[in-house]
């Protein structure tokens, strides 16, 4: 069995959860997100005929032949960050991403004041209720 073949998908809006069995992204997941998710996402919200931009980080993930020449043919345009250089060049992973690390840590200490254990089967919920708070407007556009 291949470790694709197990890959776990959750849906919710535009988005999806996926990890191999050891719960790491791999080369097969990173073609697959841009894809099943990233494409078809933007294909509807910007149409066929236009030129995205995708900023992403060095993982080996995102250098397969695979990758590459999807995003070829799909006018993704992709602008690769350099490692180590989040301070500078990844606002969000400080800004935005810290804000949801506190909101995240905070939801988790409510809850087990609560008595309320987070399990698999919602996780995802208490997760975005962390991220509603963490992810706005004020905080994104402040990061840059």
């Amino acid at each position: 069995m291949s470790e694709i073949s197990t890959i776990v998908n959750t849906y919710l809006m535009d988005q999806s959860i996926s990890h191999s069995l050891k719960g790491w992204t791999n080369q097969e997941l990173g073609s697959k997100w841009l894809e099943q998710d990233f494409e078809p996402v933007m294909a509807a919200k910007c149409g066929d005929n236009e030129y995205w931009l995708l900023t992403i980080d060095g993982h080996n993930s995102h250098t397969t032949y695979q990758f590459c020449s999807f995003v070829e043919r799909h006018k993704i345009i992709i602008l690769c960050l350099p490692s180590h250089t989040t301070h500078c060049l990844q606002p969000c992973d400080i800004s935005v991403f810290g804000s949801l690390n506190s909101t995240w840590k905070a939801e988790v200490t409510k809850l087990s004041m609560e008595m309320i254990p987070i399990w698999k089967n919602n996780l995802i919920k208490h997760y975005l209720q962390a991220r509603k708070k963490a992810f706005t407007l004020d905080t994104i556009r402040n990061a840059w």
